[in-house]
C-alpha cells in the first residue's frame, strides 16, 4: 500500500505512526537475525483483526506478535497476537540451556586461579570497622537505660 492510501479509521498520522511500527518491527527482527515476510498490509491486518492494537507493547498486560515455537519468519500462519507476558514465558520454556563443558571450566580456573575475589580496599574497611565500633557502642549504651 503506498503511503498515500488511506486505511480505514485512521487519521493521517496515525496511519503514519502504524508505518513507523511496521518498520521498526522490521527491523528488530533483521537484528535478531530473524526473516521478517509481512507486507504493511498484512502486518496491519493481522494486528486489526486481533482486536489488540491499541494495546501493543512490551510491558506486561500489553500484546505484541509472536511466532508459533518462537521459530521461523515473521510471515502470515506463523504469527499470531498474544500477551507479553506469554511470550516471553514460552520464550524461556524454548531455550536450551548448558553447563560450560570441562575445558572451558578448567579455563575459567586457570583464569581465577590466584586472584582474590571482590577485594575491599584498606580504607573501606576502617569505615566499617568504625561503623561497627559505633554500633556496638550505641547498644550497649540502649541496653543500660
Amino acid at each position: 500500500m503506498p503511503p498515500s492510501t488511506k486505511i480505514p479509521n485512521f487519521t493521517d498520522k496515525a496511519a503514519q505512526l502504524a508505518r513507523q511500527r511496521w518498520r521498526q518491527h522490521r527491523y528488530d527482527a533483521k537484528n535478531r537475525g530473524v526473516s521478517f515476510e509481512l507486507s504493511f498490509e498484512d502486518w496491519l491486518n493481522i494486528w486489526l483483526s486481533s482486536g489488540h492494537w491499541h494495546e501493543r507493547g512490551t510491558k506486561q498486560g500489553q500484546y505484541c506478535m509472536s511466532r508459533y515455537g518462537d521459530m521461523g519468519p515473521y510471515a502470515i500462519g506463523n504469527v499470531f497476537i498474544q500477551l507479553q507476558s506469554e511470550n516471553t514465558k514460552q520464550s524461556h520454556m524454548n531455550r536450551v540451556y548448558s553447563l560450560p563443558s570441562e575445558e572451558t571450566r578448567r579455563k575459567m580456573s586457570i583464569a581465577k586461579s590466584g586472584k582474590k575475589r571482590n577485594p575491599c580496599p584498606e580504607y573501606r574497611k576502617e569505615l566499617i570497622s568504625q561503623g561497627v565500633k559505633q554500633w556496638w557502642k550505641r547498644k550497649k549504651e540502649n541496653d543500660r537505660t
